[in-house]
This record gives structure tokens, C-alpha cells and sequence, in this order.
């Protein structure tokens, strides 16, 4: 056992938790409203979270070594969402669930918040090395969404399956790419927006955790908690796939490098928010999706620091 990694997982969990209590604070005390939780939302998804990938990317230097772990990165998401998929297709046979919102529980279960919440808390877990590990999660995740995602989500809506890559035209997407293209071509960017994206960089994580305090603080505990249904599909996300994907890589094939420990923990991130955001926009059962979502962020508080602490051994 390394105790100076245990330790350090053991530290950065501590400060996960205490960054969530202001955020926590200000909803109780209704000092911040939804309106105002949308807007800060707004600017770590189309701002801080970008700046933070293409932070990272930039200041890599290139090597075969780098280059084999980012192949790994990929591939690890790539089995990831896959087991997630198939985890989706046992529980709704298990559970005699139809398409409709069968297929909903199965994008639920195989899809993370890897934008919002993922990179930020990837950043404060494991430090900016993580990142470029991230950003690869960040392109396999919105590439599998944007694609075959979305139909999984329309046929859980009774809809007829179209693809639109249109949704991968997002910052987080567009800098985890630009900031490979970066990082391959060699090219130095000016100073001064160097010192723009790490001043940027610096204010993600202590927004975000104030925002998942925040979250916390506002939702309706016992109506998250009153469907034995919302535990399933949480457990499964949250614990089952991360779990299946730790048997896989760390048990099976022996593999436990730092990309790979990366990519675990952004697996078992909560459920993607966009899920709810389709549903909706598609006519099904958004109010599964919603409380889904919700306590998947909620449980992902006790559930990430196992995790955290757990790849640490």
C-alpha cells in the first residue's frame, strides 16, 4: 500500500466534503436562489470547465509515454460506458422494464456528469495531471451521448431514434480537442493567455463544490428518498458499474496506472445531468430522470471518497 497516495486521497476527501458546506449553507438559509444556481452553472459549464481542460492540455509536454496512457484513458472510458450499457439491458430484463422509460434507467446508469462535476472534482482529487485523463473521458462521453446516446433516450420516450452531433459542439468538447490538437502540434500560446486560463482554472473547483452544497441544501430529501426504484438505478451507477469496471481493469487485467485510476473515478461521477434535459425535451419521464440525477449527486458525496480512497490502495 503507498500511504503517502492513501493519505493524500484521504486528505482531498476531507476537503470534497468541507467545500460543499458553504453552498450547503447558503440554500438552507435561502441566501442564493434557482435562478441563481442556474447562472453560476452556466459559466462552470461554458467557461471554467473549458479553460480548466485546455489549462491542462497546454502545459503537457508530449511523449510515447503520455501518448500510450492517453490511449488507455480512452479505452478504459470506452469499456466503461460499454459495462454501463450492459448493466442498463440486465436490469431492465431483471426487472421486466419496457423501452418506455426502460432505455431512460439505461442512460442513467451508463452516462456521467464528466463536464460539471467530473473535471473540477478529477482537478481537486488527483491534481492537474489528472486532467488530460479527463479530457479523454470528456470526448469518449460526449461522443457516445451525442450519438447513440441520444437514441437510447428518444426510444425511452417513445420517440423515433435520430442522431444530432449538433450537441457536441459544446465548450468542454470543443476545448478537450482543441487542447489535444495543442498539445500534438507543439505550439506555445501566448503569456497572457496562459495566466487567463489558469486564473479561470483556479476558480472551478470552489464553485462547483459550492454548487453541489448548494444542490444539496435545495432538493426535497423525502421525495429522493421514498422510491426504491431511484436506489436501483443510483446503486447501480454509482457503485455497480465503477465496480464491474474495477474487476475488469484493476482485478482482471492487472492494470493500475494513474490514467486508468482516473477514468474510474470519472465513471463513477453521477448520472449525466443532460439526461434529464432530454427527457424532458423528448416527452418521457422526466421526473425519473430529474430525481435520478439528483440523487445520484447527492449519494456521489459518500460514494466518490469510497472510490477515491479505494484506487488509492
Amino acid at each position: 500500500m503507498n500511504q503517502e497516495v492513501l493519505a493524500t486521497a484521504v486528505s482531498s476527501v476531507v476537503l470534497f466534503l468541507l467545500l460543499t458546506i458553504p453552498g450547503f449553507l447558503f440554500a438552507r438559509k435561502n441566501w442564493i436562489s434557482g435562478e441563481q444556481m442556474d447562472g453560476l452553472s452556466a459559466i462552470v459549464v461554458n467557461y471554467l470547465s473549458p479553460a480548466t481542460i485546455l489549462n491542462a492540455l497546454i502545459h503537457n509536454t508530449l511523449t510515447p509515454q503520455l501518448l500510450i496512457d492517453a490511449g488507455t484513458a480512452l479505452g478504459t472510458m470506452a469499456a466503461g460506458i460499454a459495462l454501463g450499457i450492459a448493466a442498463g439491458f440486465l436490469y431492465m430484463k431483471l426487472r421486466r422494464t419496457g423501452p418506455n422509460p426502460g432505455y431512460i434507467t439505461l442512460f442513467l446508469m451508463t452516462f456521467s456528469n464528466t463536464g460539471f462535476i467530473g473535471i473540477p472534482l478529477l482537478q481537486m482529487l488527483l491534481g492537474t495531471d489528472a486532467l488530460l485523463f479527463a479530457a479523454c473521458g470528456e470526448v469518449i462521453n460526449d461522443l457516445c451521448i451525442f450519438s447513440f446516446g441520444m437514441m437510447i433516450v428518444q426510444v425511452g420516450c417513445g420517440q423515433a431514434r435520430r442522431m444530432n452531433l449538433r450537441g457536441l459542439l459544446n465548450p468542454c468538447f470543443l476545448c478537450a480537442v482543441g487542447g489535444v490538437a495543442i498539445l500534438l502540434s507543439g505550439i506555445q500560446l501566448p503569456e497572457l493567455v496562459n495566466k487567463l486560463l489558469s486564473t479561470a482554472a483556479g476558480g472551478t473547483v470552489p464553485l462547483v463544490m459550492f454548487l453541489i452544497g448548494a444542490q444539496l441544501g435545495k432538493c426535497d430529501l423525502k421525495s429522493l428518498f421514498g422510491e426504491r426504484r431511484l436506489y436501483e438505478i443510483v446503486a447501480l451507477k454509482l457503485i455497480g458499474v465503477p465496480g464491474l469496471l474495477f474487476l475488469l481493469v484493476y482485478g482482471l487485467l492487472g492494470v493500475r496506472t494513474f490514467a486508468v485510476r482516473a477514468i474510474l473515478l470519472m465513471t463513477a461521477m453521477p448520472s449525466a445531468t443532460i439526461c434529464a434535459i432530454l427527457t424532458r425535451k423528448y416527452h418521457g419521464d422526466a421526473d425519473l430522470a430529474s430525481r435520478a440525477v439528483m440523487l445520484s449527486t447527492l449519494l456521489s458525496v459518500v460514494t466518490i471518497p469510497f472510490w477515491v480512497v479505494l484506487t488509492a490502495l
